[in-house]
């Protein structure tokens, strides 16, 4: 069963750590973080709201992240795909707001990497529905 699956499991696993160091980083080194986002909207966005953009990203991330590990956790033992389909969403649409933040701040070759981890995410669900 677990070998059946393998393909699914590899790829939520590879996100599921992708976040987990990402909020990981961005918790452990709250004000290199706050720093680093507030110099890289200056001029486009406020104060404010790279503040909740940051937290609302750590939630979405820590959610995803949780939504992976039962996800694959329902999968093995029930065959039952739909967390794991819930958490491919919410990481694609995790991405998308990324890949907005990214162009707002004309970080154009950051948001061209984040398009490598959207089409894994698409590729997730995907299979999913297969």
């Amino acid at each position: 069963m677990l070998l059946s699956h393998s393909t699914i499991i590899l790829l939520s696993a590879f996100l599921c750590i992708t976040y987990l160091f990402s909020a990981f980083e961005k918790i452990k080194d709250w004000n290199e973080t706050t720093k680093y986002y507030n110099k890289m909207f200056k001029g486009r966005l406020s104060r404010k709201l790279v503040l909740v953009s940051i937290y609302v990203i750590i939630v979405v991330e820590l959610s995803s992240i949780l939504l992976f590990l039962y996800g694959n956790f329902s999968l093995i033992n029930s065959e039952s795909k739909i967390v794991l389909q819930y958490a491919f969403v919410t990481s694609a649409i995790l991405l998308l707001v990324l890949l907005c933040g990214l162009r707002i701040a004309k970080d154009y070759q950051g948001a061209a990497q984040i398009g490598i981890y959207f089409l894994i995410s698409i590729f997730g669900l995907y299979l999913m529905e297969l």
